[in-house]
């Protein structure tokens, strides 16, 4: 399956859309979503709420052509309280860490091989902490309650910061789409250090991102 990844960041951002307002409207390609990516019912779609794979045996894949991608339509909402250095800085910030994680499984090449796949990662949201009161709300004793539920949930921290980010994975010579998902990256809900300084917990979803991505193709959780 060949796909173009202007038409899959849209994708993300409605299947974002979709999951906020919290309808049941269908999910297809000319309404809301691009077809074959699902609602994942695993236990890691507070990480992964969306999700297309190819079944299949990652091991015949040793490289990796790495790609940022850049949409031209990010919407006004996507970084509301982002200066445009700051998108900046965690749009590099998640390239470095996902190229870092990615290293530790493949070899990083430049060119098309037999044996490689190439990634398209691209930052489609990002939210920051909320001044003093994400501190203060994993030190209050109702938000340390209402937190202690999100962690059972596997969700973010109220007033933490998060990332949302999209990958795209096909086989480098054929073009087949081979896996695409819907990441959010987060600290955990009582990281009281990812609560202080604007961007921590965003840069701390960013570390995250190379993890989730792993875990998928290595079929753990």
């Amino acid at each position: 399956m060949k796909t173009h990844s202007t038409n899959m960041l849209g994708a993300c951002r409605a299947a974002m859309s979709w999951r906020t307002s919290g309808t049941n409207r269908a999910l297809s390609e000319d309404n809301l979503l691009w077809a074959p990516l699902c609602i994942n019912k695993g236990n890691d779609a507070s990480r992964i709420p969306f999700i297309y794979r190819q079944p299949l045996d990652w091991t015949r894949y040793t490289a990796a052509i790495l790609n940022s991608v850049v949409s031209t339509e990010n919407p006004d909402d996507a970084f509301p309280d982002l200066m445009p250095s700051e998108e900046e800085y965690l749009r590099a910030q998640l390239m470095e860490q996902f190229s870092k994680g990615v290293a530790k499984r493949f070899q990083i090449v430049s060119s098309n091989t037999p044996n490689a796949v190439r990634i398209r990662l691209s930052l489609v949201e990002a939210k920051s902490n909320i001044p003093v009161l994400s501190t203060l709300f994993r030190l209050d004793p109702l938000g340390g309650a209402i937190n202690l539920y999100r962690a059972w949930r596997g969700d973010e921290g109220v007033l933490l910061g998060s990332i949302t980010y999209w990958v795209e994975v096909h086989d480098a010579l054929t073009g087949n789409l081979l896996l695409a998902y819907v990441g959010r990256g987060f600290p955990h809900p009582f990281d009281i250090m990812a609560s202080l300084g604007k961007l921590t917990a965003a840069e701390r979803g960013t570390a995250r991102a190379p993890q989730d991505f792993l875990r998928i193709i290595e079929h753990k959780g």
